[in-house]
């Protein structure tokens, strides 16, 4: 990374979510869930050209996922009422990016993705908890 981090971001695109996970110093492991077809891509590309398309995935604004390259406003989801207490409860967040990834220095790997339910998520003192 361009510079060391010790946030994680993940960045949900239109195939999938993109993981930046911080390891140590300026390394950071990468998590991208997409189709087969790109997966593939995206290991067989050089890796000058995966650090282009990993930048590029995160420094794309998010409009640029939605029909007509518009981002729906909270204001038009919620009675005119209710929007001038927006504001209010919900301030416009601080703009952070990710720290660009700047070199690959281990091989890039896919496998496929499945889907399942763990029989239990609770039992006593341990629960499963997560987006992943």
């Amino acid at each position: 990374l361009e510079q060391p981090t010790n946030t994680a971001w993940q960045r949900f695109l239109p195939q999938g979510p993109l993981a930046l996970l911080p390891c140590h110093d300026d390394f950071a492991s990468i998590v991208w869930s997409t189709a087969h077809q790109h997966a593939k891509h995206l290991c067989n590309i050089s890796p000058e050209q995966f650090l282009k398309d990993l930048n590029s995935a995160y420094a794309s604004p998010p409009s640029s996922f939605f029909p007509n390259g518009k981002l729906p406003l909270l204001e038009e989801l919620v009675p005119t009422s209710v929007s001038s207490l927006l504001p209010v409860f919900f301030p416009p967040p601080t703009p952070s990016v990710p720290p660009l990834a700047k070199e690959c220095v281990s091989s890039r790997a896919y496998f496929p993705l499945r889907f399942l339910h763990s029989p239990r998520y609770v039992q006593h003192r341990v629960a499963l908890i997560g987006d992943a």
